[in-house]
């Protein structure tokens, strides 16, 4: 795996938990290790060739602290990919993508979803290499002799659970994945049929991925930044153009919480503490 995956981390850093506050939410603090720097351990445990990380400009305080707390934590070998403008986790992966060396597969995780396990990682990686997973996953691998194009964990929908919020994930006639579509994008959706949401762990095939993420449509979010680019917007342009997408159920859906608030850190804290039996 080591020699044909590298991973890319959007941790830019433009949010903070707190307006009055000069400090990025990837800095926050998580049960005694800094967010980004648990991933970042995280990720280095699941032994990826290279791991990059894509933080904001030089002139904002955010992108140094981010790499300073990263080098002070040990981690000195990461790669650095400067984002200089607010524009999306598509666009600070296709700025990865010209930093990386031979790898053939990028996993993509985010600086603020700290509770991934490394097993996690690995498995994705596994069933989109076609070493590991359902049988018609396999098949698929085998007729397409390149690969699956996509691979993303999927999360059954609990009701009640934060992740109920997630996008929801729209299937065709067979089953396949179609689209995942955000709360303010499911007018005229059957809720009833999407039962499953996307937590945004990924792994693409480099090549595919390259050609693919200039067809990402811009979503313009209303709050005087440029239009952004995300990167679930992939999955109608793998659906239409016949690419195949594959899913692995995530068992846990502690590992997909994401931190965006203050009431979030502290519900990631929570879900720490139990798994650490505290």
């Amino acid at each position: 795996m080591k020699q044909k995956v590298a991973c890319i981390i959007p941790a830019a850093g433009w949010g903070s938990l707190c307006p009055v506050r000069s400090t990025s939410k990837v800095l926050e603090d998580t049960e005694g290790e800094l967010m980004i720097c648990r991933i970042v351990r995280t990720v280095k445990e699941a032994n990826f060739a290279e791991t990059i990380v894509v933080v904001i400009g030089p002139d904002d305080q955010y992108g140094p602290q981010i790499r300073e707390a990263l080098m002070h934590a040990g981690h000195t070998d990461l790669k650095f990919v400067v984002q200089p403008e607010r524009k999306g986790a598509a666009n600070a992966v296709e700025l990865a993508l010209s930093a990386l060396n031979g790898e053939e597969h990028v996993l993509v995780t985010f600086g603020d979803m700290p509770l991934w396990r490394a097993s996690t990682f690995r498995d994705l990686v596994l069933a989109h290499l076609g070493r590991r997973g359902k049988l018609r996953d396999l098949i698929q691998v085998y007729l397409t002799r390149q690969g699956v194009s996509v691979s993303m964990v999927t999360l059954k929908l609990k009701p009640g659970h934060r992740t109920e919020r997630y996008g929801r994930i729209v299937r065709d006639e067979h089953g396949h994945i179609l689209a995942a579509l955000e709360p303010n994008e499911l007018a005229g959706v059957d809720l009833g049929k999407a039962k499953t949401v996307n937590p945004s762990l990924y792994v693409f095939e480099r090549k595919w991925l390259q050609d693919k993420l200039a067809l990402i449509p811009p979503v313009d979010k209303g709050d005087g930044f440029h239009p952004e680019y995300h990167l679930p917007k992939l999955l109608p342009i793998a659906h239409d153009q016949g690419a195949y997408v594959l899913e692995r159920p995530l068992k846990d859906p502690s590992e997909a919480l994401g931190v965006n608030k203050s009431c979030e850190l502290e519900e990631v804290q929570q879900a720490l503490r139990e798994r650490n039996g505290n």
